[in-house]
């Protein structure tokens, strides 16, 4: 269970032990692709074979990969709940204490060390280790920055015309069909893109004072969606309805909403982060 503050909250705390994430497992599907992204392809990260006769007897995940989790990994353990956006500000230390061999299960145990007022947010310190289920050494020790935004910048909100957010809020919340949604996600679908992907998403949507599930299938570059649970989802995505239409028709980030607590992530976090990039824009 996340600790959530308010920026005010956060402001005025500091030490705080704030828990451990959800286990993860990052198998070799994810360091590939991490290697595919950051054109690092070291042989103990992605050749098989020749890790099993190296110092680890297999591969290993990328250091930057065990980072590049964080941001996600600590949205299940502190939430600001009254963020406008939160952006990462920097890293003090990071120190990779040990290997994490291909299909480890890893969480985050993050510690408040400190916070402050900076412009329209406040600048917090987090310390933070990423455990490896059955070691006792931690895959990685550090300590980093993020500054959790409240409102929107007086310019930006200066520039925005007085219609505009009733045009926006008419858009988002016009009661759009979920069925018509998922459709228009069948329709958008691009296999290429989706290429080797095997997975079940889990779609947890509260609309109407009710949440409604839906299971989406990517499988052999196919799309299939139906309304119901899925049994053993490689991921489980949840947002209210406001928010889910936003996120579909391009008026939200995922990550933003994410942030900020309203898109709420359980599996694979990695697909997760992906699953934009399989589907054209919206017309």
């Amino acid at each position: 269970m996340a600790t959530e503050l308010t920026l005010a909250e956060l402001a005025e705390s500091a030490d705080r032990d704030l828990g451990t994430s959800p286990w993860v497992t990052v198998d070799q599907r994810h360091i590939d692709l991490f290697a595919e992204a950051t054109g690092d392809h070291q042989w103990i990260h992605v050749d098989r074979e020749a890790a099993k006769a190296g110092p680890f007897g297999g591969t290993i995940a990328h250091g930057y990969l065990s980072l590049s989790l964080l941001p996600v990994l600590l949205s299940d353990v502190i939430r600001v709940s009254d963020a406008h956006m939160g952006v990462n500000y920097g890293i003090d230390r990071v120190r990779f204490t040990a290997p994490v061999p291909s299909g480890s299960d890893v969480r985050a145990h993050a510690r408040l060390l400190s916070a402050e007022p900076k412009g329209d947010g406040i600048l917090y310190k987090v310390g933070v280790e990423i455990e490896i289920k059955g070691q006792e050494k931690p895959a990685m020790v550090g300590e980093l920055l993020y500054l959790a935004l409240g409102a929107r910048p007086q310019a930006a909100r200066d520039n925005v015309p007085e219609a505009e957010p009733q045009t926006k809020e008419a858009k988002v919340t016009d009661g759009q069909d979920l069925d018509k949604i998922f459709q228009g996600m069948q329709e958008r679908f691009q296999p290429d893109k989706a290429a080797g992907v095997d997975a079940k998403v889990q779609w947890l949507v509260s609309d109407g004072g009710e949440e409604k599930p839906y299971t989406i299938t990517i499988k052999d570059g196919t799309f299939a969606w139906e309304q119901g649970r899925a049994e053993s989802p490689t991921v489980t995505l949840s947002a209210d309805g406001e928010s889910f239409r936003a996120l579909m028709s391009g008026q939200a980030q995922g990550a933003t909403l994410y942030m900020s607590g309203k898109l709420r992530i359980q599996g694979d976090l990695m697909l997760a982060q992906r699953m934009g990039q399989f589907f054209g824009a919206s017309s």
